[in-house]
């Protein structure tokens, strides 16, 4: 795949996770297609190609060489209009790339996504996610206390954008759950944490509720 490099207005960096498809079938559905390059990391298996066969405006970065990587980061982020940095949860490479080339930053968007934001308290000393995070440009996210932690903790003085990742919602799960009638009486629902990601301590937090069995 080649996409001039004076095409693409809008480069995202893309950890391939559970949200990323449903957001690049936002975008490519109602922008300009040709004007957004989506660079995904992670480990991808033949179901996941599957997912992303109908859009070509998509790298698969871990498949890259070296020198291909390298090309891609300097061929792009030097003439894009905006670059979005999906997480910080990004590979070395790129976060080492927009270290050395801080200039870049002023028209990042740290799209926060939470653990690369509370990454500080398990790595204090990772110089280039702070680096990253103080100069940025925008930091992007729909909960305003983590952009005041950002601020506080980073001493940034990045724009804060109000920003919330689409989904893909199965509809026929919801209509089934809504025709089944349970009383309100007869059960408590309790939230574990928000995702199923280690730091939420769920095993700790079954443990705690555990014994109170029927109780609640």
């Amino acid at each position: 795949m080649y996409i001039s490099p004076k095409e693409i207005k809008y480069l995202h960096f893309f950890p391939l996770e559970k949200f990323t498809s449903s957001y690049i079938k936002m975008v490519n559905d109602n922008f300009n297609y040709n004007e957004h390059l989506f660079i995904i990391t992670g480990m991808v298996d033949k179901s996941d190609k599957l997912i992303y066969k109908n859009y070509d405006n998509i790298v698969f970065f871990d498949e890259c060489g070296l020198l291909e990587k390298r090309t891609l980061l300097h061929r792009y982020s030097k003439t894009s209009k905006a670059i979005f940095l999906h997480s910080l949860l990004l590979p070395k490479i790129i976060i080492g790339y927009f270290t050395l080339k801080s200039p870049l930053l002023k028209k990042a968007h740290w799209i926060l996504w939470g653990g690369d934001l509370y990454y500080k308290n398990k790595y204090p000393k990772e110089f280039f996610r702070k680096f990253i995070i103080k100069n940025v440009g925008y930091i992007s996210t729909y909960v305003r206390g983590d952009y005041d932690l950002a601020r506080e903790w980073h001493n940034t003085n990045a724009k804060f954008e109000y920003i919330l990742y689409p989904y893909l919602i199965d509809e026929k799960l919801i209509n089934d759950v809504n025709e089944v009638a349970i009383e309100k009486e007869q059960y408590l629902t309790i939230q574990a944490g928000n995702s199923a990601d280690p730091s939420n301590d769920h095993i700790n937090i079954f443990d705690m509720i555990s014994k109170y069995g029927k109780k609640i």
